[in-house]
């Protein structure tokens, strides 16, 4: 059999092995693609190919002002904007785009039709929506869809790792290791697990609390002296697999049959509100038998995928 390569191909060959085309599968095309997204949310939820460790790179955003004119390169980035009407006074930090630009400062009391005017260059623009809070205001930042958890936040205040000449390293290697085939690393070794342990002690890690419903991860930490905007953070996580970029996962064995079974429980359910159906040449569909054949496989299925494709459960002791 030639391996699957769309969604579209995914469909069909589940479609066929119900019967398709010499029994008519009664589902709509509307209910197929339901039954094949719910299998695909199955897949991504507990099949350990459908996942997999990246590291996710966020730059701590500004305020974002949308303007109702491509006016925004005409101001200065680091000037002064002060409002017309409410007189509030920002620093321009970014113009990502013509008609937009990002502050350092919260301007929640900034108002939609208000003029803003440059103080250095003069450019003027008028706020075309509500301000974007920034990051740092709201103490979270956004994750995207595909993202299903995250374990830890990469320690960006650990001060052993910085590169400078005063780096405890350089130091190190300049008054100790002074030719590697006369020194040993041990002695390093244990310098650099002993600053570890105490800066893991001292300092410790960022708190984390993360829900993939609220695309939202909230990072325990004082935000207004640990980052500054435009500073770069990196989680650690897990991501889901998207079968239109990768599409070999619409050729797993058990992902196929528990669409399919899907599609057979949807195709019992539109049968059973008519009772028996007879088919030319005395063919009779009992739409029971279905239902009842769709949701004992499906059982089994799912319990396969739970039982032998899945990760194992994290436990934690406390």
């Amino acid at each position: 059999m030639a391996r699957i390569t769309n969604r579209e191909q995914f469909s069909e060959l589940c479609l066929q092995k119900l019967g398709k085309p010499l029994i008519p599968i009664q589902v709509s095309p509307e209910q197929l693609e339901i039954c094949v997204d719910d299998a695909l949310k199955f897949y991504t939820d507990y099949h350990d190919d459908a996942t997999i460790r990246t590291f996710i790179h966020r730059q701590v955003g500004a305020n974002l002002v949308t303007l109702t004119t491509p006016t925004s390169n005409l101001f200065q980035i680091g000037e002064k904007v002060i409002g017309s009407t409410s007189t509030i006074e920002f620093t321009i930090f970014d113009t990502p785009t013509t008609s937009s630009i990002c502050s350092e400062e919260y301007i929640q009391d900034l108002t939609v039709g208000e003029t803003i005017t440059g103080q250095k260059s003069g450019a003027t623009g008028v706020v075309s929506t509500s301000i974007a809070q920034n990051d740092i205001e709201n103490g979270y930042i956004t994750i995207p869809d595909q993202v299903i958890s995250i374990n830890r936040l990469l320690n960006f205040s650990n001060k052993t790792n910085s590169l400078s000449m005063f780096d405890i390293r350089y130091q190190i290697r300049l008054n100790d290791l002074y030719s590697m085939m006369d020194s040993t690393l041990v002695h390093y070794t244990q310098v650099k697990q002993q600053l570890e342990m105490m800066d893991q002690i001292l300092v410790g890690q960022k708190g984390i609390r993360f829900n993939r419903m609220m695309n939202r991860c909230y990072i325990d930490m004082d935000w207004k002296h640990d980052v500054q905007l435009g500073d770069w953070l990196v989680l650690e996580g897990y991501v889901t697999i998207d079968p239109n970029l990768y599409p070999d996962a619409y050729n797993n064995r058990v992902f196929q049959e528990i669409c399919t079974n899907y599609i057979k429980r949807q195709w019992g359910q539109n049968l059973s509100l008519y009772g028996e159906i007879s088919l030319p040449g005395g063919i009779k569909l009992n739409s029971d038998k279905i239902l009842l054949n769709a949701e004992q496989k499906i059982y089994v299925y799912e319990k396969e995928f739970q039982d032998k494709y899945s990760a194992p459960p994290i436990f934690l002791m406390g």
